[in-house]
């Protein structure tokens, strides 16, 4: 009968229904609340990671076989927060930081950006957040090509212990 009236098998008619009458009433909020697990995770504190991951999972499943639903629902404003974040954090530790701290600070929220995105999110977003954190990204890559120049100030950020090098001299 279903293959014959060309209907969507129960599964798919199930899934549609969902997303149609829970999963669009709710996909806000349930956004809004995996976002303030990221966040805290970031400052350190313990998350259900499962919780998040079954949450992601979701989001993925109703797109219907794209992800369509993941990357408006759930990524883009995922990414957004994650801009927002790292500005501010890159804006906090070049005014407080040394050069090798900030250095350290950035690989650091790199890789552990890497694995919340191994262990939590779609692969399909690693390249999406790594493009987001550039500007991070690319004050360390400013050091790494031209370390020299930190000691005469011309790139990467300054420590709030950095001298001008005229005032250096004894």
């Amino acid at each position: 009968h279903v293959k014959y009236h060309q209907l969507p098998v129960l599964s798919e008619a199930g899934l549609r229904l969902f997303k149609t009458l829970v999963f669009a009433n709710v996909k806000g909020s349930v956004a809004e609340c995996l976002l303030r697990l990221v966040r805290s995770e970031r400052e350190g504190q313990l998350v259900d990671r499962d919780l998040i991951r079954r949450c992601v999972e979701i989001f993925e499943q109703m797109g219907m076989g794209t992800l369509e639903a993941y990357e408006a629902d759930f990524e883009a404003p995922f990414l957004d927060a994650s801009k927002e974040h790292y500005a501010q954090r890159a804006a906090s530790w070049i005014a407080s930081e040394s050069t090798p701290s900030y250095l350290v600070r950035v690989e650091r929220a790199l890789e552990e950006e890497k694995q919340r995105v191994a262990n939590l999110l779609n692969a399909s977003t690693e390249p999406k957040l790594l493009q987001v954190m550039d500007k991070v990204r690319g004050y360390v890559a400013d050091i790494n090509a031209n370390p020299n120049a930190l000691a005469k100030g011309q790139h990467g950020p300054c420590s709030k212990y950095d001298l001008p090098e005229e005032n250096m001299k004894g």
